[in-house]
């Protein structure tokens, strides 16, 4: 017998067996009251709670770095078609503009690029210097660390606003970053914000964005307390209030406080600010959408009150846009609840009427048509010639139809196998609305 097989099979008195047994059977409840309550217990647990949690959290770490190794796939199966653009039809006078944001499986990183439509020809692109975006912050929040989450390989460039420099301003669940169309950091915020980036009629920028630290009742380390932000141009910040505040302070509690403890109770994925004021929306007001509750809101920051909300018939729904005085569109996930979730045959675009609390649903049949179906996320736009355009984010995949589902063109995120890749809200462009930020974003000499 060996040295290796005497090591093997080395007999161990049964009492240190038991001990070591007992040990670990004691030792669970407390490792996970640690994980637990690391941050609810105060600042004396703070340190070894932290390490807990960072120890249950390795699967899950070691998870999420073997899907970034497979850089950066979608996380669905979908049938393989060729990366780029598909035009459906002719080509058209007019550029068809869009800010897409993507993975970019040649770069492995994301990035976003100006794209016309009409051809696929990429006008701009933008690949910011991750490393020193994030070397500026000073943040510490126990939901995020920068060097393991935002990396330059797994950086998430989410939701890009075109600005009138031919910059962008983006962020991943992270700070926010404004940079000019060479690429050149303007300015970073420190704050962990998300989802939507969207202008106001000053030109403000509203975000949602998470407290760093929840200090509410209750909260576990791992809480998600949302908020609303509004920066300047310049990145300063100018407002934030708490969304569970708000509801509180209207009498609305209860939707989310009723329910059974989760750790991202509302899950704020869209902030619609209103430009004009008409007869069912004053200028200033906001429009919001609550994945996690199934709820639209229409909420007034100068009087801190909640015009108007509805809970569904929406399910985990996302992406507002204010059509005129009265009418109001989302993008529709018709999620079914389990594990996994999965959606109801198809996603649709809905239209509310603010003024009747009509409900219509005029792109159902195109999206049957085109099987667009992305369990999370999803971007919708109703266009001025009753077009639509959507990007099916899980699934890597923008287009552009009419209401009968006859497609314009089709753009593909995916690696040279084949394999969907994923989106990162993109964003189509108005010709005329956007005509200052295009023409600096042209026109922009880099060295």
């Amino acid at each position: 017998m060996n040295w290796f097989e005497r090591l093997m099979f080395r007999r161990i008195p049964l009492w240190v067996f038991a001990l070591f047994a007992i040990f670990m059977i004691a030792g669970l409840p407390a490792y996970g009251w640690l994980v637990k309550y690391k941050v609810a217990k105060g600042p004396r647990f703070e340190t070894i709670g932290r390490l807990a949690l960072d120890l249950a959290s390795v699967p899950d770490t070691l998870n999420g770095l073997r899907r970034q190794q497979e850089l950066g796939l979608a996380p669905v199966t979908a049938p393989k078609i060729p990366d780029g653009l598909h035009r459906k039809e002719p080509l058209g006078k007019a550029e068809e503009l869009v800010l897409v944001a993507r993975y970019d499986s040649a770069a492995r990183r994301f990035i976003a690029a100006l794209t016309d439509m009409r051809n696929g020809t990429v006008l701009r692109r933008y690949a910011p210097d991750i490393k020193a975006i994030n070397a500026r912050s000073k943040m510490s929040s126990p939901l995020i660390d920068l060097a393991r989450d935002r990396f330059p390989e797994r950086y998430r460039l989410s939701h890009p606003l075109l600005m009138d420099d031919g910059g962008i301003v983006f962020q991943d669940g992270s700070p926010l970053v404004r940079i000019d169309a060479c690429g050149k950091i303007l300015w970073t915020l420190d704050g962990l914000y998300h989802h939507s980036i969207e202008r106001d009629a000053e030109g403000n920028i509203w975000v949602p964005d998470t407290v760093l630290k929840s200090t509410r009742r209750n909260a576990t380390a791992d809480y998600h307390e949302d908020g609303i932000a509004k920066i300047s141009p310049a990145g300063k910040l100018l407002f934030r209030q708490s969304l569970a505040d708000i509801l509180e302070r209207n009498g609305l509690g209860y939707l989310f406080e009723g329910r059974p403890y989760s750790p991202d109770p509302l899950h704020l994925n869209d902030i619609e600010p209103v430009l004009h004021t008409g007869p069912y929306m004053t200028k200033g007001d906001l429009f919001l959408s609550l994945r996690h509750l199934s709820l639209l809101m229409q909420y007034r920051p100068s009087t801190g009150k909640i015009i108007w909300w509805q809970q569904g018939p929406w399910r985990m729904q996302h992406d507002i846009n204010i059509l005129d005085d009265r009418r109001i569109s989302l993008f529709d996930n018709r999620v079914i609840a389990g594990d996994p979730e999965t959606v109801d045959q198809a996603n649709d675009l809905l239209i509310y009427d603010l003024a009747t609390k009509n409900l219509t649903s005029p792109y159902a049949a195109a999206f049957k048509a085109n099987n667009i179906k992305t369990v999370t996320q999803g971007r919708g736009t109703p266009l001025g010639n009753g077009d639509v355009f959507v990007e099916e984010t899980d699934f890597g995949r923008l287009l552009r139809m009419d209401p009968q589902g006859k497609l314009r063109w089709e753009y593909i995120s995916a690696n040279p196998s084949g394999k969907r890749l994923l989106l990162a809200w993109s964003r189509i462009l108005d010709n005329e609305k956007d005509a200052a930020a295009i023409a600096a974003a042209k026109a922009a000499t880099c060295k």
